[in-house]
């Protein structure tokens, strides 16, 4: 094939390119670079194999010499090009062919190089996310069979006779991306015992490396370095500790020699609080994932400190979600409140918090190693700071990181079986934040910032098994939700649709998950699903309806079905709520008597009444008719005619 031919000869001359380093005296026009766009116009993930080994041949060669073009406010975006490029087809099946015919050691080697060119024209030693990407392409290619996994000796044993400087950043993710994937092929269930070999010694080869840069670089300057020789690390403490690395004593232990002052390192940089936390996280995380494993190199007080560290960090750094919110600071009434003026002068944040990922698994890893007695002094350290709060002083993204805080706490408390939470604290703070919300004033920017997130918290209080919550706090979560003004919510329908969310979801859970409390109090309970259905009935009018966006009428129809799913789980209990639900009825037809509902949530309303109307009994039904207002008898007279025409009879 004369495709074929011509593409082992270019491969050939590129070989003798990486081996001799030839390229150095290859000087290109930079309007050759001008294919590129050409390129760019191809679906190189549809090309045949040859047009695809071409391609990134000749994007190989293209990248190599970017360093050298002199136009250096070009170059790196033209590298990034060039790049892309590449990863688009190395993601294809088809680029296996490519290491055939190039060797994959040096071709790696001139990855590297080329790329630290890169970084250094930038003056400044940060990675982009496209070098990361194109990294672990090549290393993931590399690595699809023996022949050309074996070539990473190659790659190893040259770096490790260079001399060490302050721009091996790029080199430490070579050796991050070669451990990351090193992981991997040890968590296969089965591996070719060839490939198994050279696993095990590229390894250790890769950890002996590695273990010289990081006493190199103990007491390096550059944040940079610091912050990927961790990553490094992370991934190597996390490969030698599976059960099938065979690793080298020699370089075990002198990985693990390093742990108490990376550890130290890591505590004292979330707590300044001044690099990149994810890092630090992430390493800390791991730590307690191994903390077993690890015990004789950790201090004893490890999970206290890690704690501290995480926390200051979390009170530090808060992550906000880019919604912005455009109602102003004014309540529904168009009066200020001077208890909302004065918090809205110190905040600065505009929705609620969201915490990464990776802030979520330290925070969860810190909480698995420490003992329930810990756990719990924790949680009362920070209900006791709630229960401090002065309204005039709230600041709301702060009490919010608390609430996140102890939603962790609490899931890790409730884990073990042996420690229950302190009933007398959690009560407290029930109170306290009951409290706070009734302080409040009816303004979007509070709903979002402290109400909603309160709601929520409750929620997931009243999801939890019986014993987590006390059962006398159970219904007066429920009077925190009279805080929301649901009749009085403005034009906004947004704002409505979250906030009878965030309250139907403790009423709904509260009836699924304990019945027995909420049949004690049947009638105090049915009174705040009068009051979702009465809300829902005046949001659902026509004329607030016709005014709304797509969204916003999505929305309303969810609300509305929800309505429709509370309304049928209280027909589990027909005996107990027979003689109460009839008012649900009547208030049902005292709300739509001067609205049109819309039709949209009409359905879903209507076919909610009918499940309480088969809790009802003939004689409840008279009752209702007889005291029903003249205005509403009629429309009563038709649902109960409706309901009796789709009602099962036994007979078909």
């Amino acid at each position: 094939n004369p495709l074929w031919i011509g593409i082992k000869e270019s491969c050939e001359l590129l070989n003798q390119v990486l081996l001799n380093d030839s390229l150095c005296n290859l000087k290109m026009k930079p309007q050759l670079f001008n294919k590129i766009k050409l390129i760019e116009c191809l679906p190189l993930e549809y090309l045949l194999p040859g047009n695809q080994m071409q391609c990134l041949v000749g994007l190989s060669v293209l990248f190599f010499l970017t360093p050298d073009l002199g136009h250096k406010n070009n170059v790196s975006k033209l590298a990034e090009q060039i790049a892309t490029q590449m990863v688009k087809i190395f993601d294809g099946v088809r680029s296996i062919w490519l290491f055939d015919f190039v060797t994959s050691g040096p071709f790696l080697q001139k990855i590297v190089l080329t790329t630290t060119k890169l970084v250094e024209q930038d003056n400044c030693q940060e990675i982009k996310p496209w070098m990361i990407y194109l990294l672990e392409s090549v290393v993931k290619e590399i690595s699809r069979n023996h022949s050309t996994f074996s070539d990473l000796e190659f790659y190893l044993t040259k770096n490790k006779k260079s001399t060490k400087s302050e721009t091996d950043v790029v080199f430490l993710l070579s050796l991050s991306v070669i451990l990351e994937k090193l992981s991997q092929l040890y968590r296969r269930s089965y591996i070719s015992p060839a490939l198994k070999e050279t696993r095990h010694k590229i390894f250790n080869m890769s950890g002996h490396c590695f273990i010289k840069y990081l006493k190199s670089y103990k007491a390096s300057s550059n944040e940079y370095i610091l912050e990927y020789l961790l990553s490094c690390y992370t991934a190597l403490i996390e490969t030698i500790h599976l059960p099938d690395c065979a690793v080298d004593s020699r370089v075990k232990n002198q990985c693990l020699e390093e742990i108490p002052y990376r550890t130290a390192l890591s505590i004292e940089k979330l707590s300044d609080n001044k690099a990149k936390s994810e890092i630090y996280l992430k390493f800390i995380a791991k730590l307690c994932c191994l903390k077993d494993a690890l015990s004789s190199y950790l201090p004893e007080d490890f999970p206290l400190l890690s704690w501290k560290a995480i926390i200051l960090n979390l009170e530090n750094r808060r992550h906000f979600s880019t919604k912005e919110i455009t109602s102003n600071l004014n309540n529904s009434t168009g009066h200020s409140c001077d208890i909302c003026t004065s918090i809205s002068k110190k905040s600065t944040a505009t929705n609620s918090i969201i915490l990464q990922e990776y802030e979520v698994c330290a925070l969860q890893s810190v909480c698995s190693v420490m003992n329930g007695e810990q756990l719990n002094d924790r949680f009362i350290n920070i209900a006791n700071d709630i229960a401090k709060i002065n309204i005039q002083s709230l600041d709301p993204a702060s009490l919010q990181m608390n609430i996140v805080i102890l939603k962790h706490l609490i899931e890790s408390c409730t884990n073990m079986e042996e420690v229950p939470l302190s009933s007398q604290s959690l009560t407290n703070l029930l109170f306290h934040l009951h409290y706070i919300m009734n302080q409040l004033c009816q303004s979007p920017y509070l709903l979002y910032m402290v109400k909603i997130p309160v709601f929520e918290f409750l929620h997931f209080l009243v999801k939890k098994r019986s014993s987590c919550i006390p059962k006398q706090c159970l219904i007066p979560c429920l009077h925190s939700c009279l805080s929301v003004k649901l009749d009085h919510m403005g034009p906004n329908v947004l704002d409505f649709t979250k906030a009878f969310t965030a309250i139907w979801n403790i009423v709904y859970d509260l009836l699924l998950h304990h019945p027995g409390i909420v049949l004690s109090s049947r009638a105090a309970y049915l009174s705040f699903v009068s009051m979702l259905l009465k809300s829902i009935v005046k949001s659902g009018s026509q004329d607030t309806i016709s005014t709304c966006d797509k969204n916003s009428q999505h929305q309303l129809q969810l609300c509305a079905q929800n309505m429709d799913r509370l309304l049928t789980v209280l027909t589990r209990h027909k005996i107990e709520l027979s003689k109460l639900v009839p008012y649900l009825v009547a208030d049902y037809l005292d709300s739509i008597q001067d609205i049109t509902l819309d039709s949209s949530i009409k359905v879903h309303l209507i076919s909610g009444i009918n499940r309480v109307l088969d809790l009802c009994t003939e004689d409840s039904l008279k009752m209702l008719s007889v005291n029903l207002n003249h205005s509403c008898r009629d429309m009563f007279s038709n649902i109960v005619k409706n309901h009796s025409q789709h009602k099962y009879h036994g007979t078909v």
